[in-house]
């Protein structure tokens, strides 16, 4: 059994439309074309360390 619900696999309640598999490949063949994948990806590193530094009023120690 998983440790937490963070571990635990996701498994979808049901399996995608067509149309909403065809978004998502237009969607991410649109990202790869135009070149911006790897500065989302740069973007999401550098929030991810920000909140893990995160220090202040709201965090919980």
């Amino acid at each position: 059994m998983p440790a937490s619900t963070a571990d635990a696999p996701h498994i979808p309640d049901r399996m995608p439309t067509e149309s909403e598999e065809q978004a998502a490949e237009e969607s991410e063949a649109r990202l790869q074309a135009s070149g911006e994948e790897a500065e989302a990806a740069a973007h999401i590193e550098e929030m991810a360390r920000k909140g893990a530094e995160q220090k202040g009023e709201g965090r919980i120690e």
